[in-house]
């Protein structure tokens, strides 16, 4: 019989693949998202603020009868150019003492002065609630303190007070200070248990 056809070589390359589709594009990118800016509070000027209180000069001299507008609930009164209220007087210490407004009404702070803060004609130390219309002396400067607004005592306890038309905020009472009716409340409570005790006995 005659022979068989040898079969064909096998080829050794690898069988040619189908091109790949092309990637789909990317999804545009979002810009990022950017915070809306919060608001600045812009400091009201001190010149623009209504007077909460003057120092009236009672002092001999040009100055005599003159008065300093106190524009702020903390002001700071001494011989240097820092402070709200400068007296060029050599007996105020450069930092003297401090004017503020607190919940209950006005305080005068002495800052460690080397002649004295005097209200009413006595020299205190540490500070002083100020009432009515006191005389108050830094060092050689007497003045007459004049209120020309108190804040009012709301029951939510809130510490802002509007004056002018302007929210100013208090300077807060010195923790340590309990009020009055709290030691009433106290002593009427020891009283109760007391009198049950009595009873029983």
């Amino acid at each position: 019989p005659a022979p068989r056809p040898a079969p064909p070589p096998l080829s050794k390359e690898p069988p040619t693949l189908p091109p790949e589709a092309p990637a789909p594009p990317a999804p545009p990118a979002h810009p990022p998202l950017v915070a809306a800016p919060e608001p600045v509070a812009v400091p009201v000027p001190a010149a623009a603020l209504s007077a909460m209180a003057e120092l009236e000069i009672v002092k001999e001299g040009p100055d005599k009868g003159r008065r300093i507008e106190i524009r702020d609930a903390l002001t700071h009164i001494g011989r240097g150019e820092h402070n709200e209220v400068s007296f060029a007087d050599d007996s105020v210490s450069d930092t003297h003492a401090k004017l503020q407004l607190r919940d209950d009404g006005w305080y005068v702070v002495d800052l460690g002065s080397t002649n004295g803060t005097f209200v009413g004609g006595v020299r205190i130390s540490g500070e002083r609630r100020l009432e009515g219309t006191p005389d108050l002396r830094f060092g050689g400067v007497r003045v007459r303190f004049h209120a020309l607004a108190e804040p009012a005592l709301a029951a939510s306890g809130t510490r802002r007070v509007s004056f002018g038309g302007v929210e100013r905020e208090l300077a807060p009472t010195p923790r340590g200070r309990v009020p009055v009716w709290v030691w009433i409340a106290g002593a009427a409570v020891v009283a109760l248990i007391l009198y049950f005790i009595l009873q029983r006995t």
